[in-house]
């Protein structure tokens, strides 16, 4: 086998994963029979394929950088904004000398019930 059948089958098998074949077959538009040669080296994919599987692949990129930027601004903002308080954080009663408590019981044991 060959580097660029080396080539061929990393980038199908890392674009469709699990189904490299089949994808590359749906992506450049052959029956899976001829691509499945070409993947074992058995025969040289024309210059055509090849130009129509790099551009997808050059079109997938693009995709996935934008992706990738897109969701680091969103983790960024994740990370801005402030955290929502949950459990002891809560403070939801005030008494009657109006100091925020948080509704638990806190005057000790209760008394043994007679």
């Amino acid at each position: 086998m060959s580097r660029d059948h080396d080539a061929l089958l990393q980038a199908a098998r890392i674009r469709w994963p699990g189904r490299h074949i089949a994808g590359l077959a749906a992506c450049v538009g052959g029956p899976t029979a001829t691509i499945a040669g070409w993947l074992s080296g058995r025969r040289n994919p024309p210059a055509w394929a090849l130009e129509r599987l790099a551009k997808h692949l050059k079109g997938d990129g693009q995709v996935l950088c934008g992706l990738g930027e897109e969701i680091g601004f969103l983790a960024g903002q994740a990370a801005r904004r402030p955290r929502k308080a949950r459990g002891w954080q809560v403070v939801k009663i005030r008494d009657a000398s109006g100091i925020p408590r948080d509704g638990r019981w806190r005057g000790g044991r209760k008394p043994a019930k007679k």
